[in-house]
């Protein structure tokens, strides 16, 4: 299910080497700096006071004279104003180094993380089964008909194959295709259906992993493309017609990620902090600032403020999920569209040309991908070659 996650990744997860050749580049800045310099600021601000650390002054007193560049840099570098640029730095580094398992995560696909999400993996795969089981026996159906001339059946629970006669294929072939448009108008006209691949295996335990895995199964439904396989080669046939588009694409909905995360982590923080808090395992004494001391002194308003905060982060960051899956969705059709456009040009760098027929493409395509990952002469499509 990761094919064409994991080849983006190589591509898109280049935040911090654009970042070094151009400073002031703004995804970096926009999904990675700024929520690192936020998330520090609560952690100076808020949770160190919270456990007697003193309130840092974000700048040293003003000199009455600064005499040049040398004594302003000097009058930064004596505030902790120096914090709020290394420490954001290094973090939003080290959120963007972490990417890749930060999508991971929110696929439910993270080995720490994974046994959390079996519930959910669970519930889809029943939602699965109840929406295209019978869609999948239709087509399994098709493809031994149409290709060996045996009719399948199930009797007592086991699967029989048996061959038909020419005029009885055709039949059965006319009758699978009315009952597969039937169903298909069926799941069509259920807008509440949730949105799933149909192939049981890619099912994923988020809708995060489940909208980029439908755009994995498309390639290989339509045209039997291995996603896995043609993607970087899809892309980089896209890429340069609309350079940048789908990176761009990609680095919002992982950045989105990255704020969900750094808002969820707040939100665990706080609970945390309103737990000690009304425990009394941070002493009254710890500091001297009033707005505390009165925290450590009501803990009935604590427990009420931190729940409500809780509530209140856990929503945003609920909300920065949601908006990277929309996300994601604009970078699933954008992958369905490089699909249907730019297969024609992959054929061509490997010197082979389309089939008129749609079933040949298929073997083409299977072909194709059997020679790219062994590598042994005899899977190349010589038939399709271009002037053959």
């Amino acid at each position: 299910m990761l094919g064409i996650s994991a080849s983006i990744f190589n591509e898109a997860g280049t935040v911090v080497r654009d970042w070094l050749k151009n400073p002031l580049n703004s995804s970096f800045f926009f999904w990675y700096f700024m929520p690192a310099l936020a998330f520090v600021l609560l952690q100076l601000v808020i949770i160190g006071p919270l456990f007697g650390q003193p309130v840092p002054q974000f700048l040293a007193e003003k000199p009455e004279k600064i005499q040049g560049t040398v004594d302003f840099i000097f009058w930064i570098l004596k505030g902790s104003f120096v914090l709020l640029i290394l420490m954001p730095l290094l973090l939003g580094m080290l959120l963007s180094a972490l990417s890749a398992r930060v999508f991971r995560l929110y696929q439910g696909t993270l080995p720490l993380a994974r046994p959390l999400f079996q519930p959910w993996l669970r519930r889809n795969r029943r939602r699965n089964v109840k929406l295209y089981a019978n869609l999948r026996t239709l087509r399994r159906q098709y493809l031994f008909l149409v290709s060996q001339g045996l009719w399948l059946e199930s009797i007592d629970g086991e699967e029989n194959a048996r061959k038909v006669t020419a005029s009885e294929r055709d039949t059965l072939i006319d009758k699978l295709k009315q009952d597969t448009q039937l169903l298909h108008e069926e799941l069509e006209s259920n807008p509440s259906a949730p949105d799933l691949p149909v192939d049981i295996d890619r099912v994923g335990a988020t809708d995060l992993a489940n909208t980029l895995a439908l755009a994995e199964e498309y390639s290989f439904e339509r045209y039997a493309m291995d996603a896995a396989v043609f993607w970087p080669r899809i892309s980089a046939e896209y890429e340069a017609e609309k350079p940048g588009g789908l990176t761009a694409s990609f680095a919002t909905m992982n950045g989105l990620l990255n704020l969900s995360l750094l808002i969820y982590l707040s939100a665990l923080e706080f609970a945390i902090v309103g737990f000690a808090l009304v425990a009394g395992w941070i002493p009254i004494g710890a500091t001297q600032h009033a707005s505390i001391l009165w925290l450590t002194n009501n803990q009935q308003a604590v427990a009420s403020l931190t729940l409500l905060l809780v509530l209140l982060l856990a929503v945003i960051g609920y909300g920065a999920y949601r908006a990277a899956v929309a996300s994601a969705r604009a970078v699933s059709n954008a992958m369905r569209t490089a699909f249907d456009y730019y297969r024609d040009d992959v054929l061509k760098r490997f010197n082979l040309k389309m089939p008129n027929d749609l079933e040949e493409e298929r073997v083409l395509w299977l072909k194709l991908a059997a020679f790219i990952r062994r590598g042994e002469s005899f899977y190349y499509p010589s038939e399709y070659r271009s002037g053959s």
